[in-house]
């Protein structure tokens, strides 16, 4: 032990959960012997092995996300740029996470499956359906912001705020050609 408390610390391997054992044995390093009993002589003051069970509880992992939104083009047909929040983020492979939209942008729209409000959860199976519509003539970097957290389905767990931008490109006649997110 080199842990000047003189204690082991256990760090299980990530995402584990269940059951381990520690096994050890103590050495007088003084030189002298474990026992002056012949049967431990050849262990040069080793002692038997002892066990330690260790039982680790599983926890709940937040869901990860990135301050990025990926880049789409206007696509719906109706002026609107589609911000695919599906599966954005997850840390967790195979996960699908809610969304939750704690600010909705101050120009422009941010429209979500069903209209849900600031503050409501989208449930993640539909989170494809967020999309974005530029006022009329709107053109800019970060032109929209808002800010939006993943829910875990699950466990209801919520990931950190995370910010999201909207740069509004434009093309002839300033029509909005275009966005990408920051």
């Amino acid at each position: 032990v080199t842990d000047p408390l003189r204690r082991l610390v256990y760090v299980p391997n990530p995402d584990f959960h269940g059951a381990d054992r520690l096994a050890f044995r103590v050495r007088d390093v003084s030189g002298g012997s474990y026992r002056t009993d012949w049967r431990f002589s050849r262990n040069q003051g080793w002692s038997p092995a002892a066990f330690v069970d260790i039982t680790v509880s599983p926890t709940v992992d937040l869901p990860l996300g990135t301050n990025s939104v990926a880049s789409s083009p206007p696509s719906d047909g109706l002026g609107s740029i589609v911000l695919p929040f599906r599966g954005h983020g997850s840390g967790q492979v195979g996960t699908t996470f809610d969304l939750h939209i704690d600010t909705f942008p101050s120009r422009g729209e941010l429209l979500t499956f069903g209209g849900a409000a600031a503050g409501a959860v989208i449930p993640g199976d539909t989170t494809g359906y967020v999309r974005y519509r530029p006022p009329a003539n709107a053109c800019g970097s970060r032109y929209a912001q808002f800010s939006y957290r993943l829910r875990d389905p699950v466990s209801g767990a919520f990931s950190t705020t995370y910010s999201g931008a909207v740069d509004v490109r434009c093309g002839p006649g300033n029509q909005c050609d275009g966005a990408s997110g920051v």
